[in-house]
């Protein structure tokens, strides 16, 4: 069961077999007065009812710290009060403060009074915290389905393009054509906890990648990539929470099932929390790249060089169950051949929507995602095999929706409808593509 999910499940479970006042709150006006309310609070912090009512409010707002604060009041008038130390429990799980989080949660179920089906949540809880306190940890996930394209061999929009500076009709062959694939993605993630009182971690992530067309198989595509290096943290006496991680990459592509290119470089990024809720992490990454030529792909080595990226990815929320993604990133990249180098300027944004569904008798944890966005890439010369007096200027959007649906525990599905449109001086390359995928989703 999703962490969030089970969250809500303990609380309703328990709010829901009390018949004391403390489940008799009234129902929370979203338009009341935060700081008007607080004020009430701090003037009568005896009143259960005005406390969490705050508390609620201070939730809904993603304001966790002043959550916690009014449900400890409640424990100073009242210290046998489960429910206020479940709350807490659980908000300091959301926080990270996996240490406190376990001191409360224990503290909650200590009444023999406790309901089974709420001590039976929290030791999920309490065994989760347990791997995330261990020094070694390591986290899987797996999604594998298929998916349909309207444009899969991404061919142009139309039938005449351009070669050698001379309009000429399209070969069949590189038309726009659909297609279906089967597609797998898995991502692992390990992390070592040096144990010091900095926070110093170990940190490596591989990734691999491969779809199998249906019918274009020059389309078939698979990648591997492996990042690992240090997290370090950056003046953990003053400011907590911030770090730099320094790392290699190493990867490869596989195109129509033959080597494309390898991928050897660096990384360094940067994580700076604003707040308990909004981090913005500066990335910087450096790929010395080689391309391979092969029957499908017959020059493709004139790609052959060095790749420079540099980003920020900045991320927050709104409120308890709406968070923001934002990734503004530019992108150097110098070829061997001209024509084949760019510079790319693009930006990112998600909004990822969290929600329980009541199915089975469990809550069940779905997030929907809507994103979009736009890039632009320059060519550094006019490509002479194409047109040698244009040179390519490119103006990509698109926009698209996922959803992950637990289904039971870590399993569930994925569904994601994605629309892209690119367009280009060049008629070769002004394109259009619809996708839709679905399938499975693993975590462990």
């Amino acid at each position: 069961m999703g962490r969030v999910a089970f969250a809500a499940a303990l609380l309703g479970i328990w709010l829901g077999c009390s018949s004391n006042s403390v489940a008799q709150v009234a129902p929370l006006d979203p338009r009341g007065d935060f700081d008007a309310m607080f004020q009430r609070v701090l003037a009568d912090p005896s009143n259960v009812e005005l406390t969490l009512r705050f508390a609620a409010l201070a939730k809904e707002r993603g304001d966790y710290e002043s959550a916690i604060g009014a449900y400890e009041r409640l424990l100073f008038y009242n210290p046998s009060l489960g429910q206020a130390k479940l709350e807490i429990g659980v908000l300091y799980f959301q926080l990270g403060s996996y240490s406190a989080a376990r001191s409360y949660l224990q503290a909650a179920i200590e009444s023999p009074q406790t309901p089974p089906q709420v001590r039976a949540l929290v030791d999920e809880y309490l065994a989760e915290i347990e791997r995330r306190l261990s020094p070694n940890r390591l986290t899987v996930l797996f999604h594998s389905g298929f998916r349909y394209q309207t444009n899969a061999s991404a061919g142009p929009g139309g039938d005449i393009i351009r070669q050698g500076g001379q309009d000429v009709v399209l070969d069949t062959t590189f038309a726009r054509r659909p297609d279906w694939n089967w597609f797998g993605l898995g991502v692992a993630e390990y992390v070592h906890d040096f144990g010091n009182q900095r926070g110093d971690l170990f940190e490596a992530t591989f990734s691999g990648y491969y779809a199998k067309q249906f019918e274009v198989q020059r389309l078939n595509l698979g990648a591997l990539e492996l990042q690992a290096g240090p997290r370090l943290a950056l003046f953990p006496e003053s400011f907590t929470g911030a770090s730099m991680k320094i790392y290699g990459i190493g990867g490869g592509v596989w195109l129509a099932d033959r080597p494309y290119y390898a991928a050897l470089g660096t990384g360094v990024s940067v994580r700076i929390p604003l707040g308990p809720f909004t981090i913005v992490e500066p990335v910087f990454e450096y790929r010395d790249r080689r391309f391979y030529d092969s029957p499908d792909y017959p020059v493709a080595s004139q790609q052959t060089g060095q790749d420079f990226i540099y980003a920020a990815n900045v991320s927050g929320r709104l409120n308890n169950a709406v968070r923001w993604l934002v990734r503004g990133s530019y992108e150097q990249n110098f070829a061997d051949f001209d024509f084949n180098s760019y510079r790319k300027m693009a930006l990112d944004v998600g909004f990822p929507i969290s929600f329980t569904v009541a199915w089975g008798g469990a809550n069940l944890q779905w997030t929907f995602t809507p994103y979009a966005g736009i890039s632009q890439v320059s060519y550094g010369a006019a490509n002479p095999a194409i047109d040698p007096t244009v040179t390519r200027e490119d103006h990509e959007w698109h926009v698209g929706a996922s959803l992950d649906a637990q289904l039971y525990k870590n399993a569930g599905v994925r569904v994601q409808v994605y629309y892209t449109v690119n367009e280009s001086n060049i008629v070769n390359f002004a394109l259009k593509n619809f996708a839709v995928s679905f399938g499975p989703l693993v975590r462990f």
